[in-house]
């Protein structure tokens, strides 16, 4: 969590240097949350717009250049949410590893009633 913090932290202070001259990013308080929204799935691709009257060459040029900063930014946060999901995972699995055994072979037990001797398979036995 604390990476991600840093991420959005170091991404907002470059976003207001790079785009400081675009009202969506006059502030480092609004780029923060333009950039938290953007990690929760809300973000805006018209914010790097210039108004009409400064050139259509800029525009385009800050447009793209927006964009793929954005893309680069989520890129980043998908990469460091799955990590925290896998973290997760991966730590509730070390948590059942040592029982895996123990429930198997209780569910094996609780369904003992149920098998009948068969011709074809014999019995069933567990070791």
């Amino acid at each position: 969590m604390v990476i991600w913090m840093l991420v959005v932290i170091t991404f907002t202070c470059v976003g207001t240097l790079i785009f400081g001259s675009l009202e969506a990013f006059q502030s480092t308080f609004q780029v923060f949350i333009v950039f938290f929204e953007s990690a929760l799935g809300e973000w805006d691709n018209e914010i790097f717009e210039i108004p009409a009257e400064e050139g259509q060459d800029v525009n385009e040029f800050v447009k793209t250049v927006g964009h793929i900063y954005n893309v680069i930014f989520l890129l980043i946060n998908l990469v460091l949410m799955l990590n925290l999901v896998i973290a997760i995972l991966s730590n509730t699995f070390g948590n059942y590893a040592d029982m895996v055994n123990g429930l198997y072979y209780k569910q094996l037990v609780s369904i003992f009633p149920v098998f009948d001797y068969d011709d074809n398979y014999g019995c069933l036995a567990c070791a």
